[in-house]
């Protein structure tokens, strides 16, 4: 009789889920190298520290606080560590016509701009002076999913939606949303989508305690992603335009690779004498390397999204 080797298993945690916002190239591999994101992994350390006592205290409590109660013990300490200065339940004039619609957070870039816009709260020009907007839910409130099916009032409808609204009616670029475990970051040009955000589950990093996977939410959640810095460039803006202009050139070298590819593919089905192909086979060679490439495309794509892997 043998006796079997049970070996530990390990969880690998992602550190970050890109739902098509950014790219993933990107993030793993130029954000990486700028001297910004090298110089923020002291600051990880501290927060992910200081956040991890947090966590330990109130972490038997989450799932059972109230909104309200989740706003007080869990939200607003870890905003206002990430250096936010915000409004609750900020008016937005569009929204004026019902009291309810009124996002849980306005975020600015000070407490200077805060007051500035305090005093033109009644006029359009209020929202001018914000970053951000924020939305939160209760802990295990699911983000994607409409809360309550057949109910026609805005706090049932979908958190994706919601968030949408409030940036389409304030002309906001970016807004947060979040039930406190899974936070979200959306940006008004793809929020409409519904499926389209920047995704860290939380707590799964806190319990992998890694300053270093833990950048992937203290630099994009906190208030220094969404004001520029001594240079002038926005860390967000600046991870959205960069992802943008490297698709571009992906899509446009996966062009010639492909065509460099497809001619290949014919060429060695051409060279091979066994085949005994003539002229009369040239369409027939062009189809079948065309399938070949698309199937090869398919799997390699399918393997860098995990979702397939060689045997």
């Amino acid at each position: 009789m043998t006796n079997s080797i049970q070996l530990p298993f390990y969880k690998i945690v992602e550190p970050y889920h890109n739902k098509q916002l950014f790219a993933d190239y990107y993030l793993d591999h130029i954000l990486t190298k700028q001297d910004a994101w090298k110089d923020s992994l002291m600051g990880s350390k501290q927060f992910l520290a200081w956040l991890n006592t947090l966590y330990n205290q109130e972490k038997n409590n989450l799932a059972a606080y109230s909104e309200e109660q989740l706003e007080r013990h869990w939200f607003r300490p870890i905003l206002s560590k990430l250096g936010h200065v915000f409004e609750s339940q900020a008016p937005i004039q569009g929204l004026q016509d019902d009291h309810t619609k009124r996002p849980d957070y306005m975020f600015f870039a000070n407490e200077t701009a805060r007051q500035t816009a305090l005093h033109e709260i009644t006029t359009d020009n209020y929202e001018k002076h914000a970053l951000a907007i924020g939305e939160v839910k209760k802990w295990d409130i699911p983000l994607s999913k409409k809360l309550r099916h057949g109910d026609p009032h805005f706090s049932a409808q979908n958190p994706m939606w919601q968030i949408d609204y409030y940036l389409q009616a304030s002309n906001l670029k970016w807004g947060i949303i979040s039930n406190g475990k899974i936070w979200r970051l959306v940006h008004a040009n793809s929020s409409q989508k519904l499926t389209t955000f920047y995704e860290v589950n939380l707590t799964e990093l806190l319990n992998a305690n890694n300053a270093k996977s833990f950048r992937y939410f203290y630099a994009f959640f906190h208030q220094s992603a969404f004001t520029p810095n001594p240079q002038g460039h926005v860390l967000l803006e600046t991870v959205l335009t960069g992802s943008h202009d490297y698709a571009i050139g992906v899509e446009q070298d996966l062009r010639e690779n492909a065509y460099h590819a497809l001619v290949t593919l014919m060429q060695g089905f051409w060279d091979i004498r066994q085949n005994n192909l003539d002229e009369s086979d040239l369409h027939a060679i062009y189809e079948n390397s065309l399938y070949l490439l698309y199937r090869l495309l398919f799997i390699l794509y399918a393997e860098s999204k995990k979702t397939y892997q060689w045997h």
